[in-house]
């Protein structure tokens, strides 16, 4: 793959640097409101309670959130939603010492990214071209999983020297400088098939889309089920290291940590390796298989040095899994279908990673740590004979 094709697709470069700005700032705006709220109560339910206001959008309003993107300019959605994420964080300023003020907030943030994810996912296609489309998907994931480990490191030292309403500063100004760069991306009017058909139509006919194509519905299953099943193992983490390492809880990072460079370092072979001759499907079953086997391996290993090596090949295993999906579900669908079925995508995915991840502790505790990493293990090999019923149908994308 060409070492410079990120500027040759000009507008795709400009979509990545908006993405760099505002994906910074959400994860890091996380990391600050959990302080927050940590100061104010210091009870852990609250902190629980601060992640259920931030999932709850994407359960409720996705599906009706996709015919909006379907209809709207989404270079008009990305500028506006990231100047209203500033807005709304220098409002929060002011009542950083109220915890239903930060509840509020943190649902209008989240509601705000349930229309501003599916509406950047689908500028991927817009912007760069089709030869690019997984090492762009790639850069995308690496920056998402960068925004994630930098958010969080760098919230404690600027709240220690500087307080939590400069951090909540920084992260407004840079959501602005998002909604500058987003402003010189191209147009992305909506099809006139859309635009004028009503809203209930274009509601039912996303359904009805996603129902005629049983590969679109694997598709959304298995990138579902990848990105939930991160967080499982993250909620686990912390037993894990009590339990089957008899380490410290602060340990956790040891699972955690090399899962997230393994992302990483996944995405980044993702985006240089592919050859004609590796389809993505191909691509998509070998990260299941592997995922599956890192899963029962740690069920059944119980040696700390041998465990990150584990974590950090798991990580490679799901980037496998994601970013093929990705880069297949925007060639498939069509484009007047896009926001909708990106929508509905996100809302399966805030489903799966978020009901799963509430019942994983209290399973843990019934039945250990160790079983509940096998039965993720098995389950998630039956992904593979999912992927394989369409696999013959995905590689007529490639």
């Amino acid at each position: 793959m060409n070492r410079v094709w990120l500027f040759e697709d000009k507008y795709f470069l400009r979509l990545w640097i908006a993405q760099i700005f505002s994906q910074f700032s959400d994860k890091f705006l996380m990391a600050a409101l959990m302080i927050a709220v940590s100061n104010i109560t210091s009870t852990n339910i609250s902190v629980s309670s601060l992640m259920v206001s931030f999932a709850l959008p994407s359960v409720i309003i996705a599906p009706f959130i996709g015919v909006f993107l379907d209809k709207v300019d989404r270079k008009i959605i990305l500028v506006s939603i990231n100047i209203l994420r500033s807005l709304l964080s220098i409002l929060l300023v002011f009542f950083l010492e109220n915890l239903f003020a930060i509840y509020l907030y943190s649902f209008l943030i989240a509601s705000l990214i349930v229309i501003f994810a599916p509406a950047e996912f689908a500028m991927i296609p817009k912007t760069a071209s089709k030869k690019n489309l997984p090492a762009a998907n790639s850069l995308f994931n690496v920056t998402w999983v960068m925004s994630f480990i930098l958010g969080f490191a760098a919230i404690s030292p600027v709240v220690l020297f500087f307080g939590i309403k400069v951090a909540v500063v920084l992260a407004a100004m840079s959501y602005l400088v998002a909604a500058v760069v987003s402003s010189i991306l191209p147009n992305d009017r909506p099809h006139s098939e859309v635009k004028y058909c009503s809203f209930r139509k274009a509601l039912f006919d996303s359904f009805t889309y996603i129902k005629s194509s049983k590969l679109i519905q694997v598709l959304i299953l298995e990138q579902s089920v990848a990105t939930s099943l991160m967080g499982m193992v993250s909620v686990l983490a912390v037993g894990y290291v009590r339990e089957v390492l008899h380490l410290s809880e602060a340990n956790f990072s040891i699972i955690v940590v090399p899962a997230g460079l393994g992302m990483v370092l996944g995405s980044l072979i993702i985006g240089h390796i592919k050859t004609p001759n590796f389809k993505n499907s191909t691509i998509v079953s070998i990260g299941i298989l592997f995922a599956s086997l890192c899963l029962v391996l740690m069920s059944i290993i119980t040696q700390m040095l041998i465990i990150p090596i584990i974590s950090f090949l798991l990580g490679i295993s799901n980037a496998l899994v994601n970013i093929p999906i990705q880069s297949m579900m925007q060639k498939v669908v069509k484009e007047s279908f896009r926001g909708r079925v990106f929508a509905i995508l996100n809302m399966f995915i805030s489903f799966t990673s978020t009901f799963p991840i509430l019942f994983t502790g209290e399973l843990a505790d019934m039945f250990g740590v160790r079983i509940c990493f096998l039965i993720l293990g098995i389950l998630t090999s039956f992904l593979y004979f999912s992927m394989k019923s369409v696999a013959l149908e995905a590689d007529k994308i490639e």
